[in-house]
Parts: C-alpha cells; sequence; structure tokens
C-alpha cells in the first residue's frame, strides 16, 4: 500500500516492509495529527468562574473505525498536571472494551476516531444488586451504536503517534485492515501527476532534439 501524507503514523513502516503497490493507494494528506489532551478533552469541564476542574472518575469512550472492523476504547484514572489555567495529560488507562467484526464500514475515511457515551447502556440494575460501585456496560449492537446517543465531532484520518492508542492497538493489524478496505473498492483514487509529454520525455532522458529527423 502506497501511503500519501506528509505526516507519519506508528503503521507506516509496515509499508517498505511488505513492499510498496501503488495501485493501492491511501490518499491521508488531509490527516489530523492527535495529542492525548485531544483525545481525552471530555474530562475537562469549565466551572462558572472559567477555572478548569478535573473529573478522574469519569470514563471516557471513543469508537474508532479502521477499514471493516470497530473498536470501543475506554480510558480511566486520567492525571493531568496544572499550570494556572492549562491542564497537560500526564498518565492514564487505556484498554480496548469490544471490537466489532461484522465486515461494515460508516465512515467516509478509511479511518475515523469520534468520542461516544457508553453511560446510557450502563446495567445500572447489575450494579445496585451486587452493591459495588463496578462500571459495567452494556455493549450495544453496531448498528444502535452508530444511530443513537449524542453525536460527537468525527476525526477523520487520525494520526495516532506518541498517543496511548499506539500501546494498545496492533500497527500491522491496523495497516492491513487499511490497505484490505482500500483495495476493496472499486473507485481507487489514481493519486499521480498528471504531466505533460514533454514532461513525460524529460523524466527518461529525451529532449526536444532526440526525435529530430536526420538532415538531408
Amino acid at each position: 500500500m502506497k501511503i500519501i501524507d506528509r505526516n507519519d503514523d506508528f503503521y507506516d513502516h509496515f509499508s517498505h516492509i511488505y513492499g510498496i503497490d501503488d495501485r493501492i493507494t491511501f490518499d491521508r494528506r488531509k490527516s489530523v495529527r492527535l495529542t492525548n489532551e485531544m483525545l481525552y478533552g471530555d474530562h475537562f469541564r469549565y466551572s462558572q468562574s472559567d477555572w478548569y476542574y478535573w473529573s478522574p472518575s469519569k470514563s471516557k469512550f471513543h469508537l474508532l473505525e479502521v477499514g471493516y472492523v470497530q473498536y470501543i476504547i475506554q480510558t480511566d484514572d486520567v492525571k493531568v498536571n496544572k499550570d494556572g489555567y492549562t491542564l497537560m495529560y500526564d498518565s492514564a488507562k487505556i484498554k480496548i472494551l469490544h471490537v466489532y467484526n461484522d465486515n461494515r464500514h460508516f465512515g467516509e475515511t478509511p479511518i475515523f476516531i469520534t468520542s461516544i457515551n457508553l453511560d446510557t447502556y450502563r446495567d445500572y440494575w447489575r450494579w445496585r444488586r451486587k452493591k459495588k460501585k463496578v462500571r459495567e456496560y452494556i455493549i450495544p449492537s453496531l448498528e444502535e451504536l452508530m444511530r443513537g446517543g449524542k453525536k460527537h465531532k468525527v476525526t477523520n484520518l487520525p494520526i495516532f503517534r506518541g498517543t496511548l492508542l499506539t500501546k494498545v492497538l496492533d500497527a500491522e493489524k491496523v495497516w492491513r485492515e487499511i490497505q484490505t478496505y482500500i483495495s476493496s473498492l472499486d473507485n481507487d483514487k489514481d493519486i499521480s501527476i498528471e504531466m505533460t509529454e514533454k514532461q513525460k520525455a524529460r523524466t527518461h532522458g529525451f529532449d526536444k532534439y532526440s526525435f529530430r529527423h536526420p538532415v538531408k
């Protein structure tokens, strides 16, 4: 797979390991480089006096779609360093809560990530019966998750290098899923640069004198 982008991600090197196939082109030129602060931003809240306050007990969930595979990713125990009005991410616990393998794709691009709210699907009855403060969630179907709940901003073509997501995602699997998805499309884009006949000739070492008719 050929990746076109000025940003590098943690799975890009597999294109060099397995070879670059120009017929499978991943145009990632509008990629967005993510940070941990961007991923866990919903943990931050404003008070009435515009001062930040922190809610570390709140779990944070993301839906990540890679080709035909979707992941629910959960983060907890997010810790930050406070410097005036700025909160900088320090550490967090992160895990893959669930993986969908329904062979379906919903996004406009081969890969996207968005925040989701699983509080709607929490099993309160089981939580109360056990009398333990353990957060347990019912995993909804993929269709229910995609059409229900609060609509969050979708980040298309995210770059995960430098974030905690690289610790739980399999780089080779991400690369393979993107390649599989792009190769399955019938309308793959040709990103090759259009050149005139004179430009093509120059790239092959010819010029305007190369094909002159001999002087009679």
